[in-house]
């Protein structure tokens, strides 16, 4: 395996472990804790399963720090081919992790 072939591995290895953390703190978390327009149904489900709250904020944590190892991955990769544009390409990964929980809470605002 090639060097430029095994930092691709390693970058997409990583990604998909971000992927799969995904689901568990945008949707199943959210869905199982938080009850829309009742403040007080939400305060049970959080001291009544604080175990799963904790379990949601350390995936945040994992996703986040993923999220960097991700992109620091693809920067290695690509500073081959062209160093100057292998920095905004792989910080992008960091900046779209928070636009996809925006768009997720803008979603479940609205019920879907």
């Amino acid at each position: 395996m090639t060097s430029t072939s095994s930092k691709a591995h390693i970058a997409g290895f990583l990604y998909f472990l971000f992927a799969l953390l995904g689901p568990f703190l945008l949707v199943y978390v959210p869905g199982a804790l938080v009850v829309g327009g009742n403040p007080l149904a939400t305060a049970t489900n959080i001291q009544t399963h604080e175990t799963l709250l904790r379990l949601g904020i350390a995936a945040d944590v994992v996703c986040g720090v993923l999220a960097l190892a991700v992109a620091f991955a693809l920067c290695r990769r690509f500073e081959t081919v062209d160093k100057m544009q292998a920095v905004p390409v792989s910080s992008s990964v960091v900046s779209c992790r928070d636009e996809l929980v925006m768009l997720f809470m803008r979603l479940h605002h609205y019920g879907v």
